[in-house]
């Protein structure tokens, strides 16, 4: 898709930037705890040790269902405006984050 342009003062030229997208969708969850939770999703560079992403957050029921009804058929989020460099990563991982709640 179309990128972004940045004019750099040391070189006097445009730069064009590129932004990425990746959509998740979570269909179905077998954790089921026997109380509330929240499942954090983000992801994360090994080699950095940190994560890159904003964090997409499913809250689930004490039957591992999630709360919102919107989200029963699949929870699904976008991560957005990820650049070139994220795609380049060498070590990395989607991390789910489970919170007890209770």
């Amino acid at each position: 898709g179309p990128g972004s342009f940045v004019y750099t003062k040391s070189s006097d030229r445009l730069l064009e930037l590129h932004h990425h997208h990746l959509f998740f969708s979570m269909d179905h969850m077998l954790c089921s705890i026997g109380e509330d939770s929240e499942l954090h999703f983000y992801f994360y560079d090994a080699r950095e040790q940190r994560c890159f992403t904003e964090r997409f957050t499913v809250r689930m029921n004490r039957n591992g269902m999630p709360k919102d009804q919107d989200q029963v058929n699949g929870a699904c989020c976008l991560f957005t405006d990820l650049g070139s460099n994220d795609l380049r990563r060498e070590e990395v991982y989607l991390v789910c984050h489970v919170v007890r709640i209770g």
